[in-house]
């Protein structure tokens, strides 16, 4: 471990964020453990710096929270993947690909552009790439979904991108405001988001805090 650390890598510490039920069964969000504020969703954000997560750390902490919850009585045959900030994207691939290996589907929710393995990786594992956009002003996009969160043009754009590499892809539109989005404002992102393709939409409303 000691070694790993002086190669600046970290083991990945997730947790589980909460449960739900699906048409098919039960599912499970999950995040990482350790972070110093929260997301406007209410996660916890990563560490954000230049450190890199074990090769097989993503396996090893998939492998022991689902034999958690299985021992407690649940099956998860969906798990959500929410992922804040770049250094999520070093594990994604490696979490997307283990869980297409254990029968679950995965479902990788960011604010961010995938790298190319997390791309392949979705597509061969038929995973569902559902991203985060709350305005079309950067500002406010990186005000509600954190100073790392890519400006939903871009990520407009990476959804056709994501459907050209054959990978499902949805957006969720959250954290809902009052002011903030008003009904002109909501308009506008939805003739957007039609215009990428991109017809799974969910919402998803916030909060003051």
């Amino acid at each position: 471990m000691s070694r790993a650390f002086d190669q600046g890598l970290v083991p990945l510490a997730l947790r589980v964020v909460r449960g739900f039920s699906t048409c098919d069964g039960e599912g499970v969000v999950l995040g990482l453990r350790a972070a110093s504020a929260r997301s406007p969703k209410g996660f916890f954000r990563p560490f954000t710096g230049r450190a890199r997560v074990e090769e097989g750390s993503a396996a090893r902490g998939l492998a022991a929270l689902l034999a958690g919850r299985e021992a407690d009585g649940h099956r998860d045959i969906a798990v959500v993947l929410e992922l804040h900030g770049a250094g999520d994207l070093h594990w994604v691939a490696e979490a997307i690909s283990w869980l297409a290996s254990h029968g679950r589907r995965s479902i990788v929710r960011t604010d961010r552009a995938l790298p190319r393995d997390a791309v392949e990786a979705a597509r061969d594992a038929g995973a569902t790439v559902q991203l985060r956009v709350a305005s079309f002003d950067p500002q406010i996009q990186a005000a509600l979904l954190g100073p790392g969160a890519d400006t939903t043009t871009r990520l407009l754009l990476r959804a056709q991108h994501l459907r050209a590499r054959s990978v499902r892809v949805g957006v969720l539109l959250a954290p809902l405001m009052p002011v903030v989005h008003r009904d002109e404002v909501l308009e506008s992102l939805m003739r957007h988001i039609c215009a990428a393709d991109v017809g799974d939409v969910a919402f998803a409303v916030g909060g003051w805090s």
